[in-house]
């Protein structure tokens, strides 16, 4: 092949896996969102009882995780806290 052309595919691969890498969800345990937050875990978790902080769980599992655009948004006040919602592959994944 031409040398040129191996660049030019070199080139896009990488434009392509940066692209997936920041579509990919930012996870943050419930640790790292009350220091994100600045605010205790027992307020975390105190919010997480109450659904007021959007926040995901798998079924049948303690696991809690926050997305961090979520999280964004609810600080911002742009959005009010939704209802738990679990995509478990990515969160599986950010694992």
């Amino acid at each position: 092949m031409d040398s040129e052309l191996l660049k030019e595919i070199r080139d896009l691969l990488k434009t392509l896996v940066e692209q997936q890498v920041t579509d990919r969800v930012e996870w943050l345990s419930p640790e790292g969102a009350a220091a994100y937050l600045g605010m205790s875990e027992s307020k975390l978790y105190k919010l997480v009882a109450e659904n007021g902080i959007p926040h995901h769980r798998p079924p049948n599992t303690r696991l809690i995780r926050f997305d961090r655009a979520e999280v964004d948004e609810w600080v911002r006040g742009d959005s009010p806290a939704p209802k738990p919602q679990v995509n478990i592959d990515e969160l599986i994944r950010s694992l």
